[in-house]
C-alpha cells in the first residue's frame, strides 16, 4: 500500500502572460507564475465560504468561474450570468485572480493596482526571478 502524505496546506498554481518567446505582448511582456499556499482550515472555513457568498450575492448561484481575463474584458459570466466549465475549484480561481495583479506590480510599479491593494496584507512572499 502506498503511503499518502498529508499536509496542513494546499497549493494552487496559476500563470499570467505568455510563456513563449515567439510573440511577446508589448503591453504585458512578462510571465507570472503564482503559487497560493493556504492552510486547509483557512481554505475550508474562510476562502470557500467567502467565494460562495460572493457568487451567490452577484449571480444567485455558484457555477460562475472567476477568471481575471473575463472580468477585465467583461466576457463570459461578466457579460451574461451563466458559464460552462469543467472545473470549479475555488483555489484555482483564487490563483488566477492573483496572478495578473502581482505581475503588474513588477511590470508597472507606479500604476494604480486596486486588486493588489486588496491582496497586500495577505501576501506572505513575493519573489521576482530574472
Amino acid at each position: 500500500m502506498t503511503a499518502v502524505i498529508n499536509s496542513d496546506y494546499l497549493i494552487f498554481a496559476n500563470e499570467s502572460g505568455d510563456h513563449g518567446l515567439v510573440s511577446i505582448d508589448e503591453q504585458f511582456p512578462v510571465f507570472a507564475l503564482v503559487f497560493c499556499v493556504v492552510q486547509k482550515q483557512d481554505y475550508v472555513e474562510q476562502i470557500v465560504p467567502a467565494m460562495q457568498r460572493l457568487k451567490m450575492a452577484y449571480w444567485g448561484h455558484d457555477q460562475v468561474i472567476l477568471h481575471e481575463h473575463d472580468i477585465r474584458k467583461e466576457k463570459g459570466p461578466f457579460a451574461h450570468l451563466f458559464v460552462d466549465k469543467r472545473s470549479n475549484s475555488n483555489g484555482l480561481q483564487l490563483a488566477d485572480l492573483v496572478a495578473r495583479p502581482l505581475a503588474l506590480r513588477h511590470l508597472r510599479p507606479d500604476q494604480s493596482n486596486r486588486a493588489l491593494q486588496a491582496l497586500d496584507d495577505k501576501l506572505l512572499n513575493f519573489k521576482v526571478f530574472p
